[in-house]
C-alpha cells in the first residue's frame, strides 16, 4: 500500500503536466493578430468619418449654391429690364416690401450680378455692398436668348450653368479641407424673364 504523501505527489504531477500555459511565441501571434484586427477596425472607422465628411460637405456645397441659383434666377424672372453678359447680369426688379403701397408705376431697384471664375457670384442690390451668393465657383455662364422680334429691354430666358467647388466645413471657416473633400458639381438652370412686354 502506498503512503499520502505519494498519492498527494502523483496529483499535483498530474495536474502541473495538463495546465501548462501559453508560450512565448503563443503570445506574439495572439497579439500579433489582435493588432492586425484593431488596426483595420480604426482604419474602417477613419474611412467612414471621411465619408461622411464628404457626404456633409456635397450636401453644404449643393444647398448654398442652389440658394444662390434659385436668387439669381428669382431676380430674372422678376425683372422689367436686363442687361446680360456671360459672367454678369444686371437687372431693373420691382420692389417688394410690405412699406411700400402699392404705386403705379412701381418703385424698382437695380440687382447686379457678378460671376467671377474661380472666386464666386456675388449679388449687389441698389449700389449697396457685393454679397456672395454662390461661394466656391469655379466657372459661371449665363447665356441669354432673345425671342425674334424682342423689345430692346432684354432677353426672353437666361440659361445658367454653374460649375462650383465642393468646399468643406473647414475650409468655408478658413481651415484646411480634409482628405477626400473635393471636386465640383455642376448646376444648370434657367428663368425666362416673364416681365417683359413682348
Amino acid at each position: 500500500m502506498s503512503s499520502p504523501a505519494a498519492d498527494t505527489t502523483v496529483v499535483l504531477h498530474d495536474r502541473h503536466a495538463n495546465d501548462r500555459g501559453f508560450t512565448l511565441v503563443e503570445l506574439v501571434v495572439a497579439m500579433a493578430l489582435a493588432f492586425v484586427v484593431l488596426a483595420g477596425c480604426f482604419y474602417l472607422a477613419g474611412q467612414s468619418f471621411q465619408n461622411g465628411n464628404v457626404v456633409e460637405s456635397t450636401a453644404t456645397t449643393t444647398d448654398s449654391v442652389q440658394r444662390g441659383i434659385d436668387q439669381l434666377t428669382h431676380d430674372l424672372e422678376h425683372a422689367t429690364a436686363a442687361t446680360v453678359t456671360a459672367t454678369s447680369a444686371t437687372l431693373t426688379v420691382p420692389v417688394t416690401s410690405p412699406n411700400v403701397a402699392a404705386v403705379t408705376p412701381a418703385p424698382t431697384t437695380t440687382v447686379t450680378w457678378t460671376c467671377t471664375a474661380s472666386v464666386s457670384c456675388t449679388r449687389s442690390v441698389g449700389g449697396g455692398p457685393a454679397v456672395t451668393a454662390i461661394p466656391g465657383l469655379v466657372s459661371a455662364t449665363l447665356t441669354p436668348t432673345y425671342a425674334s422680334g424682342g423689345t430692346a429691354t432684354g432677353p426672353s430666358y437666361v440659361s445658367v450653368y454653374i460649375q462650383a467647388r465642393v468646399l468643406s466645413a473647414q475650409s468655408r471657416s478658413g481651415g484646411t479641407t480634409p482628405r477626400g473633400v473635393g471636386g465640383t458639381l455642376v448646376f444648370n438652370d434657367g428663368a425666362a424673364l416673364r416681365n417683359f412686354a413682348r
